[in-house]
């Protein structure tokens, strides 16, 4: 991310919307501390249940625009959520 901290930057997350195949859309987006630093490994763990099916994807953003993805350790860069209105639990990992 540009040799950048990620300080006042954000965390977002996106989901693809189905009816325009390639086209994403904001969930939501989330400030990050100055603890978060560029060069080092994070995972997102959460919980979630969707009654339609859902490709989500998370990634931290500067203010130059920069992204840096979080991925599964599959090396695919989001989650498909099948849309079986179960809970589920996933992770996301950013790494150096």
């Amino acid at each position: 991310m540009g040799g950048r901290d990620y300080a006042n930057n954000f965390l977002a997350i996106f989901k693809e919307e189905r009816a325009f195949a390639g086209i994403w859309r904001w969930i939501c987006r989330v400030g990050v501390s100055d603890v978060a630093k560029q060069g080092a490994n994070y995972v997102i763990k959460f919980l979630a249940k969707s009654a339609n099916s859902n490709s989500l994807g998370i990634y931290f953003i500067n203010d130059d625009q920069a992204r840096a993805y979080f991925g599964t350790s599959g090396g695919s860069t989001g989650v498909d959520m099948p849309g079986d209105n179960e809970w589920h639990l996933y992770e996301l990992n950013l790494t150096a």
